[in-house]
């Protein structure tokens, strides 16, 4: 009697906990539902500031509630499929929405493939000063402390500082904001899945390949950095790029900015030598079921190439000897 208790408790536990993951999962649209059932106030006062739901483009959702409660004296603006939390005008940062919006659009142009949640709400949090920012920062990432701008993958949310310095014409830098920007829109298509479960290399290096003014640019000091690297014979083993996930350790800058930079580097190289079988590469990852813990995944990479990875090196380093 007593071993069926257990068992029927268990059972009970288990129940609970798909139940959770089910209602409160990241895409789950029970998510929404269930905020706007628990926290309605929040949901009607952010109604009344929009000027109800006229306009908006879409309903309140999980996302827009959570950041209402962490910042409460934050202005909201909706526009385009962005809902903006801002602490200063809205018309201080319009020039920095109407970047956001853009640069998204490109990306859409970039990647019809990838291209799947026309239906997707990005929001966005402008700080107006370092200060500001930092504190924020240090509640929800420490490490990212007098940085200028990250996305957050739980909230779906992109923070950025608009003024990092006091003096004038210091506003943030557009790379950064397009670097972050593009993070925020590949999680949005679900291309990536989640800090610990995605190839480092594959975040990053489509962010950084993405930072340029023109699309497809070549980041010059990037490339000046390769080029010393590949000199000294100290870049990093492709194998060692290709499969590096979350557990990349930020405190070694010097090991972090190289990473940075062979990630950009390699990202450049596909989309200029390999773009049609990279696009197909991202289009694997994306429709693969159990692709949160493929993202990335070197034996795909190369299958999709038809290339070995003593190849794949090889063509990439014969690539980077050029410049």
């Amino acid at each position: 009697m007593k071993k069926k208790n257990r068992i029927q408790i268990l059972a009970f536990i288990l129940s609970l906990l798909c139940f959770y993951f089910f209602v409160f999962s990241i895409r789950s649209p029970f998510k929404d539902l269930t905020y706007l059932i628990i926290y309605r106030h929040t949901a009607k006062e952010i109604r009344a500031e929009l000027g109800g739901s006229a306009g908006s483009g879409h309903d309140i959702n999980a996302f827009e509630i959570s950041l209402r409660k962490l910042l409460p004296d934050f202005h909201i603006h909706r526009q385009f499929g962005m809902t903006v939390f801002t602490n200063t005008s809205i018309y201080n940062v319009k020039n920095t929405i109407h970047l956001i919006q853009k640069h998204f659009a490109v990306l859409e142009r970039e990647f019809p493939g990838i291209f799947r949640d026309k239906d997707s709400v990005f929001n966005v949090v402008i700080l107006e000063t370092l200060d500001d920012y930092n504190t924020l920062t240090e509640k929800m990432a420490p490490y990212l402390v007098n940085t200028v701008g990250f996305y957050h993958d739980d909230l779906k949310t992109l923070f950025i500082c608009h003024k990092p310095k006091v003096a004038p014409h210091t506003l943030i830098p557009q790379n950064t904001i397009r670097h972050e920007a593009t993070h925020q829109w590949f999680y949005a298509q679900e291309l990536h899945r989640g800090f610990m479960l995605d190839r480092f290399w594959l975040v990053e290096g489509l962010a950084t390949y993405y930072e340029p003014a023109q699309t497809g640019g070549i980041n010059r000091l990037r490339q000046q950095s390769i080029s010393q690297h590949l000199q000294d014979g100290t870049l990093l083993p492709l194998e060692k790029l290709l499969t590096e996930n979350g557990s990349l350790n930020f405190k070694d800058k010097e090991f972090t900015r190289l990473y940075y930079d062979q990630s950009w580097a390699f990202v450049y190289f596909m989309m200029k030598k390999h773009r049609a079988s990279f696009l197909d590469y991202l289009q694997k990852i994306q429709d693969q079921p159990l692709r949160s813990f493929l993202s990335g995944d070197l034996s795909l990479l190369t299958q999709t190439l038809d290339m070995t990875n003593e190849e794949l090196e090889n063509t990439f380093m014969a690539f980077w000897k050029r410049y």
